[in-house]
């Protein structure tokens, strides 16, 4: 694959790969067919709230699918979190135990306790085995993300005094985050990379979409 100097694949290798995703020739890409375009290195299904969450972060138009034109960014951010999977996978199994997710988010920057280790965990384990899959590891760590910069952003209004906002727990917090991202509405380009480290492809998100998110999460 030939890349640019901004770290995109060519045009040529994106649109090739755009059409083989795109079955139904609509010029766009739906969650279905990007499902089933994506692999979690098992022969499992690859998790439609992920789909849908990146279908959100991607989706400029407000259509609920992908063009084009913002399929390379979405091809770029899933490599990245593929590279960075296989970096935490020490053994090679495809999917990342306790220690290997402990491990992953300290890297990021965050130094989280084991409880709170045990519940993303037991969030994000689809299938019981006390490990998290590739599909999985993404959704989590942008929960997290988000999840963090609520807290902050409500710890920062107790901070200046603000009477209509109080710090909550972390588990409330979770259950907040992981409620189902509603079509077309939880685009998740977030508020700043205020955790963001440079090893995490965390996203960028622009100040419109940043209220968005919020207002989402304090409902």
């Amino acid at each position: 694959v030939a890349y640019n100097h901004d770290g995109m694949p060519d045009q040529q290798f994106l649109w090739d790969v755009f059409q083989r995703v795109d079955k139904d020739r609509s010029g766009h890409i739906s969650a279905d067919e990007l499902q089933v375009a994506l692999s979690n290195g098992t022969w499992s299904a690859f998790n439609p709230e992920t789909i849908r969450l990146m279908i959100g972060m991607f989706d400029r138009e407000n259509k609920g699918t992908v063009s084009f034109k913002d399929f390379g960014a979405l091809w770029k951010y899933v490599t990245d979190w593929q590279n960075c999977f296989r970096s935490f996978d020490r053994d090679n199994s495809g999917n990342i135990d306790k220690t290997e997710l402990k491990t992953a988010l300290t890297s990021f920057g965050y130094r989280l306790s084991d409880h709170l280790i045990d519940v993303l965990l037991r969030k994000f384990d689809r299938f019981g085995r006390g490990t998290i899959l590739f599909d999985d590891f993404i959704q989590c760590c942008i929960v997290l993300y988000v999840s963090m910069t609520v807290i902050a952003i409500y710890e920062y209004k107790v901070a200046v005094g603000s009477r209509d906002f109080r710090c909550l727990a972390y588990e409330k917090i979770f259950e907040i985050a992981l409620k189902p991202a509603r079509k077309n509405c939880m685009a998740f380009r977030v508020f700043s990379n205020v955790f963001a480290n440079k090893r995490s492809p965390l996203i960028n998100m622009s100040e419109r979409y940043s209220r968005v998110l919020y207002y989402q999460l304090l409902r």
